[in-house]
């Protein structure tokens, strides 16, 4: 979104009479591009949102296994848990007590 407000502020900066005209035509159409992109962006960033809170219930799996070993080493996991651990209890959470 951030290059999406970029472009519309040198499509802003471009409108004056010294800059040619084919060269603000032709950004306005990487503007539109852009807009697309930046479109396409928050409806992929909804879809992952809407993945994360209904596709996560699993069914017929143990409550207690872990999915992520299929994909990463126990020792890497085990790591990246005690990594996170230590940073959350470093901001003095209620539940690292």
């Amino acid at each position: 979104m951030v290059v999406f407000g970029a472009s519309l502020l040198i499509a802003h900066l471009i409108r004056r009479p010294s800059v040619p005209v084919i060269a603000r035509k032709i950004w306005g159409w990487v503007t539109v591009v852009v807009f697309f992109l930046t479109l396409l962006a928050i409806i992929l960033a909804g879809v992952s949102v809407l993945s994360l809170l209904f596709l996560h219930v699993r069914g017929n799996v143990a409550a207690d296994s872990q999915l992520w070993q299929r994909f990463l080493s126990k020792d890497w996991i085990d790591h990246f848990n005690a990594r996170f651990d230590s940073w959350g209890c470093g901001q003095s959470w209620p539940s690292c007590s």
